[in-house]
């Protein structure tokens, strides 16, 4: 191996190269510099007979990142670390033998990492306890425990991590609670992950965890949780609250948020098969909440509207996967703060009502995967002066009324994909001058681009894939003088009339766009030999790949 010794970032991902670093390791150099004394960060994966990192770790006193992964025979990992005084992060996954995660029992080899910020131990079958040597870690500010199925406890001395912010324990089936005591005084921690778990069937005092620094909670994939734990109710810094995926959760009692109505800013309910509805007591108390998303609950269907009416700082709407939503709650157009709205594979779905005119700072709209019944947009759409986006797919959408693009003013992109009844686009859209972007996407009716399609003077992105019946360009393109980028793919036809090599029918009306993309490939002018040499006096970074 070339003796590199500024090398930074290397990769061991065999035995062969394993076998090879060790040589370049043992070598003497005229160089001030030993080899790989700069080497910041190293990962070890797939080594096959790697048994103990003593093998590797030598003389890296510049490594800050060190990942070791899916080395089935390491048995011994502490050899070789305690020299590591400058590791920040150091991530161990998939090593389905590693027993000897520990030190002497003082804590010895621990103890040298001053510098270590993060730690993840992830697949890790044999990992019953946390080494008592990792309280020494006061630096330490993330920890993550992933899939270590025989976990069985945390130590309370992890209060002893004084600087720790986040907590994530995934898929650990054994581990039943969190240590009260130890727990209490992480006043450093704000983001808490519990995952594929059995909690809450078993502790009644985690109930009673006191985080009062807590800003980030999720729970995810808890098959016994049926509702929010009343120890939520200390929680008084908390801003973001998921739930994801606990098919058991019903909902959530109406003195939950009494004590942080003021501050929650984020709910998701995700995934949740006996969730119905947020009581009305709920929604009028989270004042602050600025995102809401609820996806997957084949029972809520949208609530009667007044609960919506409280919820003056919400910005982003997310309804996804709901089969029972019919129509928005009607008392959602009182929530005129809102800036996003999406609704996404909700079946049911039969018209948006007019009144969405009255979200007046709506700027992004999305409307995908929703029922047949829903063919067109309202007329109150013009009345949204704000609106910058908008995103229309799978629907059977064909064109719109004429009326509703004459108030968007403000109107930046338009996506129309996955649209089978369009075949050709809204006069009306003449009307979107400040249009920058448009993108047609598996439109297989669309037979044509009208001709005024001139008038959007400020388009400056075309994309058209996947619409096999659209055969040629109208002249107006020639009039589109800011139109930077053209990409056609899936076309065959209208790929064969803007070439220009076959002297293409349309190259004329194209020939002016600086980057034209047909089927991944950029037609551009040719490039001398000269200008082609300096591209490559800027490459930093190049990699070849045998594909």
């Amino acid at each position: 191996m070339p003796l590199y010794p500024y090398l930074q970032e290397l990769a061991l991902t065999d035995n062969y190269r394993l076998k090879t670093f060790q040589r370049t390791q043992q070598m003497k150099m005229m160089d001030p510099f030993s080899p790989f004394s700069q080497l910041t960060t190293l990962k070890v994966e797939r080594m096959e007979n790697l048994q103990s990192l003593s093998e590797v770790l030598t003389s890296l006193i510049s490594l800050k990142y060190l990942s070791v992964g899916e080395c089935p025979k390491l048995k011994f990992f502490c050899d070789g670390i305690q020299h590591l005084t400058c590791l920040q992060e150091l991530q161990i996954r998939n090593c389905q033998e590693l027993v000897d995660i520990y030190d002497d029992g003082e804590g010895n080899m621990w103890q040298a990492l001053k510098s270590l910020r993060i730690l993840e131990f992830s697949g890790l079958p044999r990992l019953e306890t946390l080494p008592d040597g990792l309280q020494q870690l006061t630096s330490l500010e993330k920890l993550s425990l992933c899939r270590c199925k025989s976990l069985v406890d945390i130590p309370q001395w992890i209060h002893n991590l004084k600087s720790l912010q986040e907590l994530h324990i995934w898929g650990s089936d054994k581990l039943t609670s969190l240590p009260k005591e130890g727990m209490r005084q992480l006043t450093s921690l704000h983001t808490l992950t519990i995952g594929d778990c059995l909690f809450y069937s078993c502790d009644e005092d985690f109930y009673r965890l006191d985080l009062q620094s807590l800003r980030i909670l999720e729970f995810t994939n808890l098959p016994r949780l049926e509702a929010l734990p009343a120890f939520l109710l200390q929680l008084t810094s908390l801003q973001e609250l998921r739930l994801h995926y606990c098919n058991s959760f019903v909902g959530i009692p109406e003195r939950i948020f009494d004590n942080f109505r003021s501050l929650l800013q984020k709910l998701d309910i995700w995934d949740s098969h006996k969730f119905t509805s947020l009581p009305v007591e709920v929604m009028h108390q989270l004042t602050s909440l600025q995102h809401l998303s609820i996806r997957d609950c084949p029972n809520y269907d949208g609530g009667d509207g007044n609960e919506w009416q409280a919820l003056q700082s919400l910005r982003f709407l997310h309804f996804e996967d709901l089969p029972q939503l019919e129509t928005l709650p009607a008392g959602l157009q009182r929530v005129i703060s809102l800036n996003k709205l999406t609704l996404d594979c909700c079946k049911s779905l039969v018209g948006i009502p007019g009144w969405i005119g009255n979200l007046k700072l709506l700027q992004d709209l999305t409307i995908s995967g929703c029922s047949n019944s829903l063919t067109s947009l309202p007329e109150g759409m013009r009345q949204l002066t704000s609106l910058q986006e908008l995103y229309i797919s799978h629907c059977l959408f064909y064109k719109g009324d004429g009326n509703m693009w004459q108030g968007l003013k403000s109107f930046r992109i338009l996506w129309f994909s996955d649209l089978p009844q369009l075949e050709t686009l809204s006069k009306g859209l003449q009307q979107l001058t400040s249009l920058e972007e448009l993108r047609l996407y598996n439109c297989n009716s669309l037979v044509g681009i009208p001709e005024w399609i001139g008038n959007l003077k400020s388009l400056r992105t075309l994309t058209i894939w996947g619409c096999s019946n659209l055969t040629s360009l109208p002249e107006g393109m020639r009039q589109l003088t800011s139109l930077q980028t053209l990409s056609i793919r899936d076309c065959p036809v209208l790929k064969q009339r803007c070439e220009r090599e076959t002297g293409g029918e349309d190259w004329h009306k194209v020939s002016h766009i600086p980057r034209l993309y047909l089927f991944g490939a950029q037609l551009q002018p040719s490039t001398s030999s000269s200008a082609r040499g300096k591209i490559f006096k800027t490459v930093r970074r190049l990699q070849l790949c045998n594909k």
